[in-house]
Protein backbone atom coordinates (compact mmCIF):
# COMPACT_ATOMS: atom_id res chain seq x y z
CA UNK A 1 0.00 0.00 0.00
CA UNK A 2 1.29 3.40 -0.73
CA UNK A 3 1.44 6.49 1.02
CA UNK A 4 -0.80 9.13 -0.88
CA UNK A 5 1.58 11.78 -2.12
CA UNK A 6 -0.10 15.03 -0.59
CA UNK A 7 0.78 12.47 2.43
CA UNK A 8 4.18 11.99 2.37
CA UNK A 9 4.66 15.69 1.69
CA UNK A 10 3.87 16.20 5.00
CA UNK A 11 6.32 13.56 6.33
CA UNK A 12 9.46 14.92 4.92
CA UNK A 13 11.69 16.94 7.45
CA UNK A 14 11.85 19.98 7.18
CA UNK A 15 10.95 23.54 8.68
CA UNK A 16 7.17 22.16 8.41
CA UNK A 17 7.47 19.24 10.41
CA UNK A 18 7.70 20.04 13.81
CA UNK A 19 9.01 16.61 14.85
CA UNK A 20 11.88 17.46 12.89
CA UNK A 21 15.31 17.50 14.87
CA UNK A 22 16.94 21.49 14.43
CA UNK A 23 19.97 22.48 15.92
CA UNK A 24 19.29 26.73 17.01
CA UNK A 25 22.48 28.12 18.02
CA UNK A 26 21.30 29.82 21.42
CA UNK A 27 21.10 33.57 21.30
CA UNK A 28 22.71 35.28 24.35
CA UNK A 29 22.06 38.60 25.19
CA UNK A 30 24.39 41.09 26.38
CA UNK A 31 22.52 40.75 29.46
CA UNK A 32 22.91 37.01 29.53
CA UNK A 33 26.77 37.72 28.84
CA UNK A 34 27.23 40.36 31.49
CA UNK A 35 25.40 37.50 34.60
CA UNK A 36 27.87 35.04 32.93
CA UNK A 37 30.64 37.00 33.51
CA UNK A 38 29.66 38.20 37.14
CA UNK A 39 29.63 34.04 38.03
CA UNK A 40 32.60 33.94 36.95
CA UNK A 41 35.01 36.71 38.26
CA UNK A 42 37.11 37.22 41.53
CA UNK A 43 35.43 39.50 44.08
CA UNK A 44 38.21 41.93 43.20
CA UNK A 45 37.50 42.05 39.94
CA UNK A 46 33.87 41.43 40.11
CA UNK A 47 33.77 45.21 41.91
CA UNK A 48 36.01 46.95 39.58
CA UNK A 49 33.58 45.45 36.61
CA UNK A 50 30.35 46.83 38.73
CA UNK A 51 31.90 49.79 39.02
CA UNK A 52 32.68 50.31 34.75
CA UNK A 53 28.82 49.40 35.02
CA UNK A 54 27.60 52.05 37.14
CA UNK A 55 30.24 54.64 36.02
CA UNK A 56 27.99 58.00 34.74
CA UNK A 57 28.24 58.07 30.74
CA UNK A 58 27.58 61.46 29.29
CA UNK A 59 25.69 61.00 25.75
CA UNK A 60 27.72 57.79 25.19
CA UNK A 61 25.84 58.18 21.40
CA UNK A 62 28.55 60.44 19.78
CA UNK A 63 32.00 58.96 19.70
CA UNK A 64 33.57 62.00 21.08
CA UNK A 65 31.44 61.24 24.08
CA UNK A 66 32.19 58.11 24.52
CA UNK A 67 36.14 58.67 24.20
CA UNK A 68 35.83 61.20 26.33
CA UNK A 69 34.23 59.25 28.96
CA UNK A 70 36.67 56.20 28.72
CA UNK A 71 39.51 59.38 29.47
CA UNK A 72 37.14 60.49 32.15
CA UNK A 73 36.71 57.05 33.66
CA UNK A 74 40.87 56.62 33.30
CA UNK A 75 41.45 59.40 35.13
CA UNK A 76 38.86 59.13 37.87
CA UNK A 77 41.11 55.63 38.46
CA UNK A 78 44.12 57.09 38.39
CA UNK A 79 43.38 59.73 40.29
CA UNK A 80 42.29 57.32 43.30
CA UNK A 81 45.16 54.97 42.90
CA UNK A 82 47.50 57.90 43.44
CA UNK A 83 45.79 58.77 46.11
CA UNK A 84 45.75 54.94 48.20
CA UNK A 85 49.25 54.22 46.21
CA UNK A 86 52.86 54.68 48.40
CA UNK A 87 54.05 57.91 46.34
CA UNK A 88 55.04 59.85 49.24
CA UNK A 89 52.34 62.38 50.58
CA UNK A 90 54.29 65.21 50.20
CA UNK A 91 54.24 64.86 46.67
CA UNK A 92 50.94 63.36 45.95
CA UNK A 93 48.96 66.25 45.54
CA UNK A 94 51.36 67.41 42.51
CA UNK A 95 51.35 63.85 40.80
CA UNK A 96 47.69 64.13 41.12
CA UNK A 97 47.40 67.81 39.82
CA UNK A 98 50.00 67.07 36.70
CA UNK A 99 47.98 63.66 35.99
CA UNK A 100 44.66 65.68 35.73
CA UNK A 101 46.20 69.10 33.85
CA UNK A 102 47.34 66.16 31.41
CA UNK A 103 43.72 64.44 30.76
CA UNK A 104 42.61 67.87 30.62
CA UNK A 105 44.49 68.92 27.52
CA UNK A 106 44.08 65.27 25.97
CA UNK A 107 40.16 66.01 25.92
CA UNK A 108 40.90 69.51 25.02
CA UNK A 109 42.63 67.97 21.69
CA UNK A 110 40.14 65.46 21.06
CA UNK A 111 37.25 68.40 21.32
CA UNK A 112 39.52 70.35 18.75
CA UNK A 113 40.21 67.36 16.57
CA UNK A 114 36.21 66.63 16.51
CA UNK A 115 35.09 69.73 15.84
CA UNK A 116 37.74 69.69 12.67
CA UNK A 117 36.61 66.65 11.17
CA UNK A 118 32.77 66.96 11.56
CA UNK A 119 33.29 70.57 10.35
CA UNK A 120 34.86 68.48 7.04
CA UNK A 121 32.70 65.73 6.83
CA UNK A 122 29.74 67.84 6.72
CA UNK A 123 29.10 67.48 10.58
CA UNK A 124 28.28 63.58 10.85
CA UNK A 125 30.13 61.21 13.02
CA UNK A 126 33.90 59.85 11.00
CA UNK A 127 33.49 56.64 13.54
CA UNK A 128 30.04 54.20 14.26
CA UNK A 129 30.10 54.47 18.17
CA UNK A 130 28.58 50.60 17.74
CA UNK A 131 32.11 50.12 15.76
CA UNK A 132 34.53 51.23 17.72
CA UNK A 133 32.18 49.93 20.90
CA UNK A 134 32.86 46.56 19.47
CA UNK A 135 36.35 46.85 18.67
CA UNK A 136 37.20 48.33 22.28
CA UNK A 137 35.59 45.34 22.77
CA UNK A 138 37.15 42.71 21.30
CA UNK A 139 40.48 44.24 22.51
CA UNK A 140 39.65 44.55 25.86
CA UNK A 141 38.67 41.05 25.92
CA UNK A 142 41.98 39.97 24.43
CA UNK A 143 44.00 41.60 26.79
CA UNK A 144 42.23 39.91 29.71
CA UNK A 145 42.32 36.31 27.69
CA UNK A 146 46.28 37.48 27.60
CA UNK A 147 46.66 38.86 31.20
CA UNK A 148 44.91 35.90 32.23
CA UNK A 149 47.28 33.63 30.82
CA UNK A 150 50.38 34.73 31.64
CA UNK A 151 49.34 35.19 35.45
CA UNK A 152 48.30 31.26 35.13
Amino acid sequence: MEIPESISKLTVEGAGDRFAITQQAPQLSIDDIVILLKQQLSLQNYKAFEEGLAYHKKDPKSEKNFIKNLFFLYNDVMVKSIQTSSISDDVKNDVVTAFISIVNNTMQSIDAIYTLTGTLNNNKNIIDVQKILYIILGYVIDTIKRNNNTSN
